[in-house]
């Protein structure tokens, strides 16, 4: 577990960013942490949800889905700062 007790968070759902999805995002922008703020409307999510295979549960796995819909397979991952 980490500092929060919180273990083993990849694979529960996929998480949305707060970044519009463009395929070639990262040779676009920054290799860390790319931002992207087109206006588009798919965002993007990543690591991955219990539907997922076991090989592709990671932080860098990305894929993208429409703002405006929900799936019970996305959610998102809440920040607290001290």
């Amino acid at each position: 577990a980490n500092g929060a007790g919180f273990s083993d968070l990849l694979g529960n759902v996929w998480e949305w960013t707060a970044d519009d999805y463009i395929s070639d995002g990262y040779t676009r922008h920054s290799l860390f942490n790319p931002r992207n703020s087109a206006g588009l409307d798919k965002a993007v999510i990543r690591g991955g949800s219990r539907r997922t295979e076991f090989v592709q549960t990671r932080c860098t796995m990305r894929g993208r889905y429409p703002k405006q819909d929900t799936l019970d397979l996305i959610g998102l991952r809440i920040v607290r700062e001290e």
